[in-house]
């Protein structure tokens, strides 16, 4: 199995049990879309709202990838503490295996944008850009070893 190979199955490994984990009754048949959407974020691409993510997931059916996505997005109900726990339980048995747990990593990160319709989008700092502009800003919360993160 090559790296590539063994990445995509870990992958659809994780996303498979995000969706265990977040099944509920509005959840039937969502499956593969959560997949192909967590692949559009990852890819190479511009821009990563739901639109082009759906574009890129199936070009043939672009307009019902997206609005299979934009379900998915807005109209599941989303557990935040589920998916948290089913991240915490996948990630953190893997970075212990590497290492103990030494360090959280607060950061802040701040994503360019070109329109205003994000949440949270407002002209300010970018570090991206190094300067004033519309962008997103999130903060991340990560646990690190000397070899490795998860968050």
């Amino acid at each position: 199995m090559t790296q590539a190979e063994g990445f995509q199955k870990r992958f659809d490994e994780f996303i498979s049990q995000l969706s265990k984990d977040l099944h509920h009754a509005n959840w039937f048949g969502r499956d593969e879309i959560l997949c192909g959407y967590c692949r559009g974020l990852l890819i190479p691409g511009e821009r990563k709202s739901m639109e082009p993510i759906a574009a890129r997931m199936d070009p043939e059916h672009a307009q019902a990838s997206r609005e299979a996505v934009q379900q998915l997005i807005t109209d599941s109900k989303w557990d935040y503490e589920a998916l948290l726990r089913s991240v915490r339980h996948y990630c953190l048995p893997v970075l212990l295996r590497i290492g103990p747990m030494e360090a959280w990593i607060v950061d802040d990160t701040t994503f360019p944008k070109q329109g205003t319709h994000s949440v949270g989008v407002a002209r300010q700092y970018c570090g991206n850009k190094g300067k004033k502009d519309n962008c997103q800003d999130a903060v991340s919360v990560s646990v690190a070893n000397r070899e490795a993160k998860a968050g």
